[in-house]
């Protein structure tokens, strides 16, 4: 039976706080999944629904319940690779012959280090170099190079696949962003990790246009932009604007949105 670590991110730090299990799998069946809290976090954490849990529709708990009716945990839908993420993974782990759900596991397993919220897959951390530890970017390679910027990150030694933690049909980068006073230039980078909570360079959801790129495509990207800082004219609470960037590539516009569901102390 294949098992996954599912860790939390809370009051500072990750920690491991359940199993996300596949008990039919040696029949070649992933569609089936349970959550077992670990017993310690269980019992200090017991019935709680709110950020302790891995979703509202499974408080913390001693025991799993599928209702009678075993099947997909949705909460992981939300937490893996989809839309343009999951095509740049089936690719690159190059598992498009796999049947959909098992596609899900070893998008689970592989590409599930940084999404977006306090949750991630800790078997999906990769291995840390001291390189991709050091590894800056300029905000023109962000910019410019749009549809193979991971894999020119990846080349470079990154851990690219710390970038795809955002999901929809718009191709989107989870990057950071702070000051190199040596060069007087802005650096980019991946941090697949988020473990250093003394680091305050900020942290970046870059969109790019989705379908085709074509000039419409383009332009519903700029009119984005502008919406939230009408928005919050109005004073509709929406993404900070705070930092929000629009960069003109050679080919295509960026959008970069700060992250909301982080805050740095």
């Amino acid at each position: 039976m294949e098992e996954l670590t599912i860790q939390a991110f809370i009051r500072g730090e990750w920690i491991d706080i359940g199993i996300i299990s596949f008990p039919k799998s040696s029949q070649h069946n992933f569609r089936v999944t349970e959550l077992n809290y670990l017993g310690d976090y269980a019992l200090e954490h017991h019935d709680k629904d709110d950020f302790h849990a891995v979703s509202l529709n499974h408080p913390v708990s001693f025991f799993f319940d599928d209702m009678g009716k075993p099947g997909w945990l949705t909460f992981l839908d939300d937490i893996m690779p989809s839309g343009a993420s999951r095509r740049y993974w089936v690719k690159y782990l190059d598992i498009e012959d796999l049947s959909y759900d098992e596609q899900d596991y070893v998008l689970l397993k592989f590409g599930t280090m940084s999404p977006i919220g306090n949750l991630r897959i800790k078997d999906s951390l990769p291995e840390r170099y001291e390189v991709a530890d050091n590894l800056y970017f300029s905000v023109d390679d962000v910019k410019n190079r749009a549809g193979d910027f991971l894999d020119y990150a990846q080349q470079r030694g990154a851990a690219a696949g710390g970038a795809t933690g955002a999901g929809g049909e718009a191709p989107k980068l989870i990057l950071r962003c702070g000051f190199d006073h040596g060069s007087g230039s802005e650096k980019i980078w991946i941090d697949p990790y988020q473990d250093d909570n003394s680091n305050h360079d900020l942290h970046y959801l870059v969109k790019y246009p989705r379908g085709s790129r074509s000039t419409i495509d383009c332009n519903i990207l700029r009119a984005e932009f502008y919406f939230y800082h009408e928005l919050t004219e109005m004073g509709v609470e929406t993404i900070s604007t705070d930092g929000m960037r629009l960069e003109e590539g050679l080919n295509y516009p960026s959008l970069w949105l700060p992250r909301f569901d982080v805050q740095i102390n």
